[in-house]
């Protein structure tokens, strides 16, 4: 009854959690089944992220469980669920997830936890899986991913159960991506999102908050005579994985009628967020006492 009650309460929720994947990634219906399939001693499963064309994280896997068994597939942020995928199949010993995303964005680059899973009852697989693996996964034996669903019973049913951090790879092209909920929304791309957490940013410098953020710090001297927006806002991407040049070229003066492009160039991480002046113009637009 417990278990019976587990997996109505699992089902039920899979109206109220948001699947953030691209349609149709994943295998749509279960493979055929093997005939010859031998239950193996110990079931095996491991897994790795890659990208697919649209910057979509796609989770890709290889075990030795039968054709046609159907996992779950999660990330995670600590102990919650931000994205799932729970019409995987295992064809030939191997599995992949639809792309996901996180809402319209996609995934940024780096460590992400991932927890794969799946129950060995009709809720969950085919009738020819259940033949080959028993009901409840009662003909496989208990592995570094196989699990009794309750360790205090005797008879309690088997539960497949992997989670580990997986890097995800950096964007294969910068993504674009349009909100959908306004249909006239502009793409977002990396360069774009590095530009809005430097201008966003409040920055400490030499021990002093700012009273301002890095935009409205370009804008107040602006309002000074012989300095003006020059070419504006741009950003391009260095060596090191996430991270981003953004500068901002402005045009400054010597007071006496020249006028040049100046340019004030702050780094950014795009995982960490945390960002850096890089120039003596970046640490001048950074920090505005308080009035």
């Amino acid at each position: 009854m417990r278990q019976i009650t587990s997996e109505i309460a699992l089902i039920a929720s899979l109206a109220l959690l948001s699947i953030s994947c691209d349609s149709g990634s994943s295998n749509p219906t279960p493979a055929k089944s093997e005939p010859n399939y031998t239950v193996p001693d110990q079931i095996t499963l491991t897994a790795w992220a890659s990208r697919d064309a649209n910057n979509g994280t796609v989770i890709n896997g290889t075990t030795n469980l039968p054709n046609g068994t159907k996992l779950g597939v999660e990330l995670m942020n600590g102990r919650r669920t931000r994205a799932q995928d729970f019409k995987v199949f295992v064809e030939l010993g191997k599995f992949h997830s639809a792309g996901f995303r996180y809402g319209t964005s996609p995934i940024l680059s780096g460590k992400q936890k991932v927890h794969i899973f799946t129950h060995f009852t009709s809720l969950w697989q085919s009738p020819a899986v259940l033949k080959v693996l028993g009901d409840g996964g009662s003909k496989l034996k208990l592995s570094a991913v196989i699990h009794s669903e309750d360790a205090q019973l005797i008879d309690g049913d088997k539960v497949l159960n992997y989670t580990a951090d997986l890097i995800v790879p950096p964007f294969v092209s910068a993504p674009a991506e349009r909100d959908t909920s306004r249909p006239s929304a502009s793409p977002i791309s990396t360069e774009a999102t590095a530009i809005q957490i430097v201008k966003k940013a409040v920055l400490t410098v030499d021990g002093s908050r700012s009273s301002m953020n890095v935009e409205d710090g370009a804008s107040f001297y602006f309002r000074a005579p012989g300095i003006r927006m020059g070419d504006g806002w741009s950003a391009t991407p260095t060596a090191n994985d996430n991270t981003f040049n953004v500068v901002l070229d402005f045009i400054n003066s010597d007071g006496k009628g020249k006028e040049w492009h100046d340019k004030a160039m702050w780094e950014v991480n795009l995982v960490t967020k945390k960002v850096l002046y890089r120039n003596k113009s970046a640490k001048g637009f950074s920090w505005i006492p308080a009035e």
